[in-house]
């Protein structure tokens, strides 16, 4: 057990003035950036870096650090909502800067379900970086984790060793721990040894090249290790290169010269990073929860744009106006046929048909559907009339009446449903989905999930861009319930997907 000395004050105060001096030295960068920030601006990479830094110096000080502070400055939610955008709009393989930026959201957007939908796309097209996926991957899979762990306890030759190896072996260590936030559970507790034992050979390795960043680097994934492993002869080997600045180098080499952001962005930051963990010692904070359902925060999200368009729906066509009520009382959970002046009228069975898919899954709007409306005249002929099983299952929802759901999605069905995701099927791919709203449970494929995250984001982008008509909104709206209550199941029970 380690005894706190008066020397260990002054060295802690030594460190966190050199930890001030390297954000002082950002914070000028950042504020000399334009306000607003173009989107296309070549420093949101660096601010994605410093955001996602700044969340962990923000754990290992227990509360808010000035680096969030900073960085927020100039990246807005705004920037990242856009950068969502980006990556629902793109069907190629995302890059490490999408998947760093989504990395970054989460210190800005954490309760963003637009933010959690862009990263639910990144984690299921599983990036070839180990690093990313673990970024993106929470917790990770048990795969992901074997292939880590099997990376990090590999030994390198030394005649092997470069910066980009150190690279890699570090962000992969860093996040299996969440910087600090967690420790991964290994196969063996020998690993943890192995894992040490690789990081100090590595660590004199980057001394003998005068690697400044893999020293401040190693030295943070030691004390991940051992939080009481004692780290002051590694930042020994970096203290005296800091600039006149405020930043640091790459390499451990002697300058007076002020570098520009471009040059000293990664160094400082992680050094800076390694300044708190040796300061703080363990991880003091809690991490970003996620949102549990963020489909339905997206269909939410967009359901509140239409009702806001609400007071033109008398305006409209019945059949129009039929089913528009139908998707915002499923949508809203409130009575919008009433609202939608349609109390006690006759509803032909064409317009049943229409309707009672949309609120299918919805106990609220099948009820207000069922006593503002007079359905009775109807039912007769559909009763005669043969209906395919999930259309049988939607009437029987409407009607109030004992519905069977299968018990599982066919293979066959998951088969064509995979099959309408990867070639862009729009319509194939909703039938799918109509299909799996009467099954219990249903095993989808990263491909059909992606193709969902993606489609409620273009949905959710056009309906806030307020270009089209309020039935073409509404249309948008009810793709946006179905996939919600068939990845999700209703606003208060999840279903197994």
């Amino acid at each position: 057990m380690s005894v706190s000395t008066p020397l260990d004050a002054s060295y802690d105060r030594l460190l966190k003035m050199l930890a001030s001096r390297g954000l002082e030295w950002l914070r000028q960068h950042v504020e000399a950036l334009p306000d607003p920030l173009p989107s296309q601006h070549p420093a949101i990479p660096h601010l994605s870096t410093a955001a996602w830094v700044g969340e962990i110096l923000s754990g290992l000080r227990g509360c808010k650090s000035p680096l969030q502070v900073i960085v927020a400055r100039r990246l807005s939610p705004e920037i990242l909502s856009r950068i969502a955008r980006r990556i629902a709009e793109s069907e190629t393989d995302p890059s490490s800067d999408l998947v760093q930026s989504v990395f970054a959201a989460q210190a800005v957007l954490a309760d963003d379900p637009r933010y959690q939908l862009a990263r639910q796309i990144l984690t299921d097209e599983t990036p070839d970086a180990l690093s990313d996926r673990l970024a993106i991957e929470h917790p990770p899979a048990e795969e992901l984790l074997r292939l880590a762990e099997e990376f990090v306890v590999a030994p390198m030759p030394s005649e092997a060793l470069s910066q980009t190896y150190l690279e890699r072996f570090t962000m992969v260590l860093m996040r299996l721990y969440g910087f600090g936030a967690r420790r991964p559970q290994f196969s063996h507790p020998r690993v943890y040894g192995q894992v040490f034992e690789n990081c100090l050979r590595y660590a004199e390795w980057a001394r003998k090249e005068q690697s400044l960043i893999a020293t401040v680097q190693l030295a943070f994934c030691l004390r991940l290790i051992d939080p009481d492993h004692d780290i002051a002869p590694m930042l020994a080997e970096v203290i005296p290169y800091q600039r006149p600045d405020g930043s640091f180098p790459a390499r451990s080499a002697y300058s007076t010269e002020c570098q520009e952001l471009d040059d000293g962005v990664w160094a400082t930051l992680m050094t800076v990073a390694a300044l708190h963990m040796a300061t703080y010692r363990r991880w003091n904070g809690a991490e970003a929860a996620p949102t549990s359902q963020p489909l339905h925060g997206c269909r939410d999200m967009a359901a509140a744009i239409v009702v806001s368009r609400g007071d033109n729906l008398r305006e409209l066509p019945k059949p129009d106006r039929l089913r528009m009520a139908a998707t915002l009382s499923c949508a809203t959970g409130e009575d919008w046929f009433s609202l939608a002046g349609l109390a006690g009228q006759k509803i032909q069975a064409r317009d049943i048909l229409a309707i009672a898919p949309l609120m299918f899954g919805s106990f609220t709007a099948a009820r207000h559907a069922r006593s503002c409306l007079d359905l009775g005249a109807a039912w007769p002929a559909l009763n005669h009339a043969e209906q395919p099983p999930h259309m049988q299952a939607a009437l029987n929802w409407l009607r109030g009446s004992a519905v069977t759901l299968g018990a599982a999605a066919d293979a066959a069905m998951i088969q064509t449903w995979d099959a309408a995701a990867r070639s862009g099927d729009q319509a194939g791919f909703l039938a799918c989905c109509a299909q799996a709203i009467a099954c219990q449970s249903i095993q989808t494929t990263p491909a059909i999930r992606i193709a969902a995250c993606r489609m409620m984001l273009r949905d959710l982008a056009a309906i806030e861009d307020a270009t089209e008509s309020l039935q073409d909104q509404s249309a948008r709206l009810a793709r946006m319930s179905l996939i919600a209550w068939v990845f999700e199941g209703d606003s208060t029970r999840a279903r197994p997907i």
